[in-house]
């Protein structure tokens, strides 16, 4: 397992060889094998070499490595690179995960988990979520004030939410074009390791032939495959990519749009500010220039020498940026109310700051129909009522009026986002106040809940 670099926490766990690795560095590399790991940074970014494949971590991901798996890290960067990397023993793992699918006689019967294989986790970088980022920030921020014990209680519910994640993953994997399951799993394996490519070397020449080698797929194959995963093809990934990247270093570098064209790939300037202005609407400068006065405006708004009788000429000014225009829009494009309808299986729930374990999640289900919302827990209600929908509000908003008991007629305010994927619903009981977030935490009084719709 890696050596600390300089500046670093490194706090063990009682589980052995489970423990933290907190550190910040501007240059690093190290080679070697480790055990399950979960790599996390900060204001930078780090290049991973797996078995072949490639993966770039930043603020924005997360990359999951298996035990026993040999890999490469590098930092390389002016200023110093935050890393938070949580390391697991394999006994920790298998308790885990075999406490949450075995039945209670068979945990009865053998407590320990001897013998038992742990899940072969999908290596791949995850954006920020909602169910595992959640943990891995909580344990960031309070592993040095936790004893050895307490410490292991929460590596125990980070494992669980990883488990959450690797059954979102396998759900993704299912719908791949391949008649047998294994076929699908390891189809998944390689086009995320084709996809972390891009994502990692997206400044240099790549080719199909180049991307379908890291996949060891051919070039035909990778190429159906990538579009029946993600929807579009490797090259249009790619590109998209470069794009985003290019719109990040206009809005925070000092480049010239000369420069950042070259610097993350294009070799043509005109062919770049064709490609950026048919994906964003604006050329590559007025985009600089919208989002510097945007910044600069609000710099005056937040200055404590901000005159508010300036305030009418500020929104105007701003409004012409088209501020209105863009907060209008919702942040998340919801689908149509019918397509919510169904019933849905709960991934994650998180109340009043405190996360239920995966063996009570495991059992709610939620049913939407034109007209109900109804929570059930295995064959208990917990709750049942009537909602309204309003997606015209930024983030989309919920109303569930009761229908049974004292919760009658009162309205329990929340908030909610779908991605195709997942639905955030974010809630309070009735005469609280409509969270503003999606978090729940600790006095808050909010439930967080994350779904996902059930096979029909």
């Amino acid at each position: 397992m890696p050596p600390a670099p300089e500046s670093a926490d490194r706090v063990a766990s009682n589980e052995g060889a489970s423990f933290v690795l907190h550190a910040r560095a501007k240059n690093y590399h190290w080679k070697g094998v480790g055990p399950l790991s979960i790599k996390t940074f900060s204001s930078g970014r780090v290049y991973y070499r797996v078995s072949g494949g490639h993966h770039a971590v930043d603020d924005s991901t997360y990359l999951v490595l298996n035990h026993g798996q040999s890999y490469e890290i590098s930092i390389d960067s002016r200023h110093p690179v935050e890393s938070f990397c949580i390391f697991f023993a394999p006994e920790l793992v298998n308790d885990v995960q075999r406490s949450l699918i075995s039945s209670p006689e068979d945990l009865l019967d053998e407590p320990c988990a001897d013998g038992w294989a742990s899940a072969r986790f999908f290596e791949r970088t995850f954006v920020h979520d909602s169910i595992l980022s959640p943990e891995i920030a909580r344990v960031r921020r309070d592993y040095r004030k936790l004893d050895q014990g307490l410490l292991t209680e929460r590596l125990h519910t980070v494992v669980e939410r990883l488990l959450v994640v690797h059954r979102i993953a396998r759900s993704e994997a299912e719908r791949l074009n391949a008649a047998r399951p294994a076929t699908r799993e390891e189809l998944y394996r390689r086009v995320w390791r084709a996809r972390d490519y891009i994502c990692a070397l997206s400044a240099e020449r790549l080719t199909l032939r180049d991307i379908a080698r890291v996949a060891s797929l051919s070039q035909n194959h990778l190429l159906r495959t990538f579009r029946n995963a993600f929807g579009v093809t490797p090259h249009q990934f790619l590109i998209e990519t470069r794009l985003q990247e290019a719109k990040r270093l206009l809005a925070t570098s000092e480049s010239t749009v000369t420069d950042i064209c070259l610097q993350v790939g294009f070799e043509s300037l005109g062919s770049f500010s064709s490609l950026f202005r048919s994906r964003f609407g604006v050329s590559p400068t007025a985009s600089r220039h919208a989002k510097r006065g945007f910044s600069r405006r609000t710099r005056i708004l937040q200055s404590s020498s901000f005159n508010p009788m300036k305030l009418l000429t500020l929104i105007c000014a701003v409004g012409g940026l088209g501020f209105r225009c863009a907060f209008s829009q919702p942040a998340n494009q919801i689908h149509p109310e019918s397509d919510l309808h169904g019933t849905w299986h709960c991934v994650s729930a998180t109340v009043n700051g405190k996360s239920l374990p995966a063996a009570t999640t495991q059992l709610l289900r939620l049913t939407l129909t034109s007209n109900r919302y109804k929570i059930v827990k295995g064959p208990e209600v917990l709750f049942d009522s009537t909602y309204s929908l309003d997606f015209k509000k930024n983030p989309a908003e919920i109303n569930m009026v009761g229908t049974e008991g004292e919760l009658t007629g009162k309205v329990a305010p929340g908030i909610l986002a779908w991605d195709g994927t997942l639905l955030q619903i974010c809630y309070v009981m009735p005469g609280l106040p409509r969270p503003g977030k999606f978090e729940s935490a600790e006095g808050s009084q909010a439930f967080l809940v994350v779904w996902q719709k059930s096979a029909d």
